[in-house]
């Protein structure tokens, strides 16, 4: 329902607005498309997405996960300083492996984007920092057990680059 009440909005908004102005003060059409433009928005999820994540798996679309979580555990009014992102120390953990018990969720530090096909059973990390794509061979059910790891970075290092690394990531192209 949300969708469609959010397509609606924009729907109107580009009927009566779609043109912009350019310096010289002439109409100018945009070239990109409204369902093009929905598209990429409603393909883009959180990892912390889990139903929207299966869903999508189930209907064999493609994802794009925009932003990508990670837990860190720290022991109960022992909270450390600073952005629970950068955090480092003995204190603080980086999944349920750890002693702490009391967990934030935070973006990876690690891992900026991923994007799956389930068509090809091909996945692509993006590490923070960088702007290479990197692909890894991965079937649906793979996809969701990293999705719902506490640790994006150290599953990719740990389980991916070991079990599912792709040797000819470079011949295939990262979709939209």
């Amino acid at each position: 329902m949300a969708n469609g009440f959010i397509k609606n909005i924009f729907t109107n908004l580009l009927k009566n607005n779609n043109k912009a102005i350019t310096e010289n003060n002439e109409a100018k059409t945009s070239k990109r498309s409204f369902s093009g433009f929905m598209d990429q928005i409603l393909n883009n999820v959180a990892s912390d997405q889990t139903t929207r994540i299966n869903k999508k798996l189930a209907q064999d679309k493609n994802l794009n996960v925009s932003k990508v979580y990670s837990m860190r555990n720290y022991e109960e009014g022992s909270r450390p300083e600073g952005n629970a992102r950068m955090w480092k120390g003995e204190n603080v953990g980086r999944g349920d492996e750890d002693t702490g018990n009391v967990t934030e969720e935070v973006r990876s530090s690690a891992v900026d984007s991923v994007k799956y096909d389930p068509k090809q059973g091909l996945c692509w990390v993006k590490y923070v920092g960088g702007n290479e794509w990197y692909s890894f061979k991965m079937n649906p059910k793979q996809f969701k057990t990293y999705m719902q790891s506490s640790s994006k970075g150290r599953y990719t290092q740990n389980v991916m680059r070991e079990n599912n690394y792709d040797t000819e990531w470079e011949n295939h192209p990262v979709p939209n």
